[in-house]
């Protein structure tokens, strides 16, 4: 997803390049929960600039869960056979309790992308066998929601596609070393959500291929792994995946198979990158009213906050773990040790829907934490310790028209702006990662946060399709139950 980098898709190429990664394919779903149509479209051509091939893919469940969470924009079917003019990828379907239920808004997509021959990408985390079986036979047939050996091989016995990640939270590399393989021609890299921060520190899909090596895999494997392995997937692979007769002339040159970084870059037969300068510079000015996308009821007050649970009552309470996974715990309420208040604010429709609950395992001591960004509906989330900061962390999001704040003893200690759709920044990946590296220290040393990829955890926290326990703007979600439930245990 080219939105997790907080980039436009030009800065975003401009930085991936750089480590040699010359074609992506991204769903474009963020940015289309947001803007519909409208931000798929500027997105598309955006990419017909890109120095790199952007495929983009068609967003399948917009909305994600309609019954479990507010979004603002909508793409049915009838939209879905205009995108397929576009594209002819289909995004990760992650309505998969909505397919397993036949449900007919996910069911017609579906339909609609098999009779044009379409490609359809998954999104199936944790499904028994059976499930999995009924998911792969409507013609989905790859994913990347790959968390346990036995989900890893379920999935290729199936005969899907399965990828591999290494993003700024979900890092699934070790898998290959827990399972045995001896054909790896359905193993696919890809980097899913990664911040600018993790993508300059360490690189991009090059970074991926480093680490399947040291999980044992040979490295013309890794390499094939990221090239051939994609194309061929995708249906590209009489053009793009090898350097051979007839195929277009992207190339990078390597200095070892140990870094992976690449001293040239040619796409085109065209040298764009050398010693690591990016030899183009082009320009895409989005229009204004993208950047006004922020539509609350009005700013919250403390007072919204408060909550009315019996004395000695047990509440549910969302666990953040160093995966996308939340564990459900139940805790007495008189424990409050470890816990910190979570807060969804509908940002869309001026409805003034509002959740409140708690979450463990952030580690936070003070202060408060506030994005514009929470898959996939993208409200605005905040966590914090006192009323207070996340109150003021929450309004700063809205004063600014989108990104992530900071606070702490009613001050704002930093602040990164991400104006376009609430979601990306037009500054370039250098000056953002600058900015976010900043703010995650503030995290670290200020309100000593114990998690090691905050931000990320936070903005996963209402995604209603990854299990367990979730919390959106109609309040808090079992995922496993596709239910909404109360905080306070009954």
């Amino acid at each position: 997803h080219i939105e997790s980098s907080l980039l436009t898709p030009l800065n975003y190429s401009k930085a991936v390049i750089r480590y040699g990664t010359t074609a992506v394919f991204a769903d474009p779903h963020e940015i289309a929960n947001v803007l519909g149509m409208e931000g798929f479209k500027l997105f598309f051509e955006e990419a017909k600039i890109s120095p790199i091939r952007i495929f983009l893919e068609i967003p399948s469940s917009i909305p994600i869960e309609k019954e479990l969470s507010t979004t603002r924009s909508r793409i049915d079917v009838e939209q879905i056979k205009e995108l397929l003019e576009y594209s002819n990828i289909i995004g990760e379907v992650m309505d998969y309790n909505g397919l397993l239920s036949c449900d007919n808004n996910i069911i017609n997509k579906i339909v609609v992308a098999l009779k044009h021959d379409a490609i359809i990408d998954g999104h199936a985390p944790m499904l028994n066998l059976q499930d999995l079986c009924s998911y792969v036979s409507a013609g989905i047939t790859s994913c990347h929601e790959n968390d346990y050996p036995q989900d890893l091989l379920n999935k290729l016995r199936l005969g899907m596609y399965a990828m591999i990640r290494e993003g700024s939270l979900s890092r699934n590399t070790e898998l290959i070393s827990k399972i045995t393989l001896n054909d790896k021609r359905r193993l696919l890299l890809a980097s899913d959500d990664l911040l600018p921060t993790d993508m300059i520190k360490r690189g991009h899909i090059n970074y991926n291929i480093r680490r399947v090596i040291e999980e044992g895999i040979e490295p013309l494997e890794a390499i094939q792994m990221a090239t051939l392995n994609i194309a061929e997937r995708f249906g590209l692979s009489l053009h793009l995946g090898s350097v051979a007769p007839a195929k277009l002339a992207d190339m990078i040159v390597l200095d070892d198979l140990k870094e992976f970084k690449p001293s040239m870059v040619f796409i085109d037969g065209r040298l764009l990158v050398k010693d690591d300068r990016v030899l183009f510079d082009q320009k895409f000015i989005y229009p204004d009213h993208v950047k006004n996308t922020v539509n609350v009821k009005r700013k919250i007050r403390k007072d919204d906050l408060k909550l009315d649970i019996d004395k000695d009552a047990f509440i549910n309470v969302i666990e953040v773990t160093d995966s996308l996974i939340t564990n459900h715990l139940i805790q007495e309420i008189n424990d409050m040790q470890g816990l910190e208040k979570v807060v969804v604010i509908e940002r869309h429709k001026a409805s003034g829907n509002m959740a409140v609950g708690f979450v463990k395992g952030f580690g936070l001591e003070s202060g408060a934490i506030a994005s514009s960004i929470s898959h996939d509906s993208h409200n605005i989330i905040g966590v914090g310790v006192r009323d207070e900061d996340l109150v003021l962390a929450i309004n700063t999001v809205i004063d600014m028209q989108g990104g992530f704040t900071v606070t702490k003893n009613k001050k704002i200690l930093a602040k990164l702006e991400l104006p376009i759709a609430g979601l990306i920044s037009e500054k370039e990946a250098d000056t953002i990662a600058k900015e976010l590296s900043y703010m995650l220290d503030i995290i670290k040393e200020e309100l000593n946060c114990k998690h090691n990829s905050p931000l990320i955890a936070l903005t996963f926290l209402a995604l209603p399709v990854i299990p367990h326990l979730r919390i959106t703007d109609k309040g808090l979600i079992n995922v496993d139950q596709h239910k909404i439930i109360q905080l306070q245990k009954k």
